[in-house]
């Protein structure tokens, strides 16, 4: 069942990608990039990008230029917003799948809200 919500899920965002002009993802945690990867292909056609923050070196898990990684704790929002400046302006999208701990999160969530 829960492979079914995961694949739902992701097909709701990437209809929701698709529809704007230029959308900026922030997405906390690679690791092999599968995730990465869905956000790409809803990324594609409209000019948006991908920002993507591990702890661990992915930025070779895929090849695009749309694909923006750094290696970083997530929780260091000063960091990440110096390295994209970008991201100031807004982020359209917020996918956090680093550090499943609800305390983490919650904290993320603040952070970055």
């Amino acid at each position: 069942m829960k492979n079914f919500k995961t694949n739902n899920t992701f097909t709701i965002i990437e209809k929701k990608l698709r529809e704007m002009t230029s959308p900026r993802v922030l997405e906390l945690g690679v690791n092999r990039g599968k995730s990465s990867q869905k956000f790409l292909n809803a990324l594609c056609s409209n000019g948006g990008n991908l920002f993507s923050i591990d702890i661990k070196n992915c930025s070779n898990v895929l090849l695009s230029e749309k694909f923006n990684f750094y290696e970083c704790n997530d929780l260091d929002v000063d960091k990440i917003l110096n390295h994209f400046p970008s991201l100031r302006n807004g982020i359209d999208l917020l996918y956090i799948d680093s550090y499943h701990d609800p305390s983490h999160v919650r904290l993320l969530l603040k952070k970055w809200w």
